[in-house]
């Protein structure tokens, strides 16, 4: 897996406008890989977890923040690593499909990945992940 860097385009300064920038591409990246919603920013949970981490809850973005601005962003950041780490990559590589269950809501998914050996070290790109509307098994 690579790192996202949410601060690649973020202001240098340290205004709350940039903390706010980076907060909320941190927590749509936060969702993106939990499938959680972009609403768990006005959860009572959530807030009293930011507030025990002397994180700002007035400076958390809202869901709609979230969706329009920070997921397109962290979107066209992650589109363009992986088209660089690709163009590196082997010319031989493994298109695979996985299936997998969620246990805990009874989902069932497919990812699609690309996985590629290099130095004698595998490395794996997930593409896409998608909601199975029927148990994979």
């Amino acid at each position: 897996m690579f790192q996202i860097n949410t601060e690649k385009t973020a202001s240098t300064n340290n205004n709350v406008k940039s903390k706010k920038y980076v907060l909320a591409r941190q927590l749509a990246i936060l969702c993106a890989l939990d499938f959680e919603p972009f609403s768990i920013t006005s959860r009572n949970g959530f807030r009293l977890f930011c507030k025990a981490n002397s994180i700002d809850i007035d400076i958390l973005p809202s869901e709609r923040t979230i969706a329009e601005n920070a997921l397109p962003d962290v979107y066209n950041v992650c589109i363009q690593e992986i088209k660089t780490i690709l163009k590196l990559a082997p010319k031989n590589v493994a298109l695979v499909m996985d299936c997998w269950t969620d246990n805990y809501r009874g989902r069932s998914f497919v990812n699609y990945k690309v996985h590629y050996c290099e130095n004698f070290k595998i490395y794996v790109l997930t593409l896409k992940t998608n909601i199975l509307e029927r148990p994979h098994t």
